[in-house]
């Protein structure tokens, strides 16, 4: 593995890493990182070539990886936004494999989803994941193989985050953050509309290229 002690570009997305409890895995261009906060390792991919390639190790090749999720300590589904499909890598190989979709650069080729961003465990069915594409938010069964997709929310949506108590989805596009139902799956606009930058009350604030979104809960 490649190993470097210099700072980082293009950060989109990271969290705890199951696989080296106390790291941080995160991603970086095109590639997939893990830090202990002083020393950063590759873990697969390539920061700056975009391509599709199979393998183990730095013969990997992404292009744009925009997210990934744990689904158990070993492996880590990735969304590979411009090659159209997801991604499963086995920490213990380092080997990367084709998971969902035809991994087809620039999409088009009618697959389950188009340009996987955002990607995250369903708290509420561990089995489960969401992936937002250029349409909708999807699940996939991981448990299954192959896993099984299925079209969750018809949404256009950028990012999300879950509200693990209630299962309901918190959304963003570019300029708005949207609510939807678990069970329902309607969705109701909580803050945003058009283009601006405008602070006040949630339901006139003004967004422009929202770029994430996370749930928390203040405890008294």
């Amino acid at each position: 593995m490649e190993t470097f002690l210099k700072s980082e570009r293009q950060v989109k997305y990271m969290e705890a890493d199951l696989y080296i409890p106390g790291n941080i895995l995160f991603v970086d261009g095109n590639s997939l990182k893990t830090t202990d906060g002083t020393r950063t390792t590759i873990i697969t991919g390539n920061v700056s070539i975009s391509r599709y390639v199979e393998g183990t190790d730095s013969e990997v090749l992404y292009n744009s990886i925009t997210g990934f999720t744990h689904i158990s300590p070993t492996l880590v589904v990735i969304a590979d936004n411009g090659n159209d499909c997801l991604r499963l890598l086995d920490r213990m190989t380092a080997n990367s494999s084709q998971y969902v979709g035809y991994c087809y650069p620039g999409g088009g080729m009618g697959g389950p989803m188009s340009y996987p961003l955002a990607i995250t465990q369903n708290l509420k069915s561990p089995d489960m994941i969401f992936v937002t594409d250029d349409y909708a938010i999807h699940q996939v069964n991981s448990s299954n193989n192959p896993p099984d997709v299925s079209q969750a929310f018809d949404v256009n949506a950028f990012y999300l985050t879950q509200d693990p108590q209630t299962g309901d989805l918190y959304t963003t596009t570019d300029t708005r953050v949207n609510k939807i139902s678990y069970l329902s799956g309607t969705a109701v606009k909580l803050s945003g509309s058009f283009n601006g930058r405008s602070d006040g009350d949630f339901d006139f604030a003004r967004f422009e290229t929202l770029q994430g979104i996370i749930f928390y809960t203040i405890k008294s």
